[in-house]
């Protein structure tokens, strides 16, 4: 019955809001059959702390990624290996490219300008685990970095996931009122 109440409750909300139109869903061409590595080759392209900090955002949506590794020297910084999603420095404008065969993704290659905000490197990550760019305003993964932001609707593949500490959900009310 809760459940239900708060169905209609919300569903002004998700009338007002419309259907998404065609320019605005999210498309992804691909998955990683394991949780990819993820090499950082240049720490003056993003440092290790945000790195962990994005993926840990990415995770929270349900994604998984094996080890993280900081070497310039790593094969992946000169090539592309499979089962990893590189980080390397360019001169140009952040950029992904990827294998991805029959929808599934065999390495991204992540290309940064020094210095990279962490909006950018999220974005990018995302076309590292395989979506493509909406035109949906204040998304992650919106082509214009002038109309992106922290909105990940669509993404999320998995339950979430509650933060280190979060209290479980309660259930049949209070512990004193169970006689604990």
């Amino acid at each position: 019955m809760r459940h239900l109440i708060a169905l209609l409750l919300a569903l002004p909300l998700l009338l007002a809001a419309g259907p998404l139109q065609s320019s605005q869903k999210i498309r992804r061409v691909g998955e990683w059959e394991t949780p990819p590595t993820v090499v950082l080759c240049d720490t003056e392209t993003v440092s290790k702390e945000n790195l962990k900090l994005i993926l840990r955002w990415w995770e929270e949506l349900g994604y998984e990624f094996g080890q993280t590794v900081v070497s310039p020297t790593h094969r992946g910084c000169s090539g592309n290996v499979g089962g990893t999603i590189t980080i390397t420095r360019t001169a140009l404008g952040a950029n992904t490219r990827f294998l991805e065969e029959g929808e599934k993704l065999r390495w991204a290659k992540v290309k940064l300008p020094v210095d990279t905000p962490n909006l950018i490197l999220a974005h990018e990550i995302g076309h590292g685990l395989g979506w493509t760019h909406t035109r949906e305003g204040n998304h992650i993964m919106n082509g214009r970095y002038s109309e992106a932001g922290w909105f990940s609707g669509g993404l999320q593949i998995g339950p979430p996931r509650a933060f280190p500490g979060a209290r479980g959900p309660r259930r049949g009310g209070s512990a004193a009122g169970r006689g604990r």
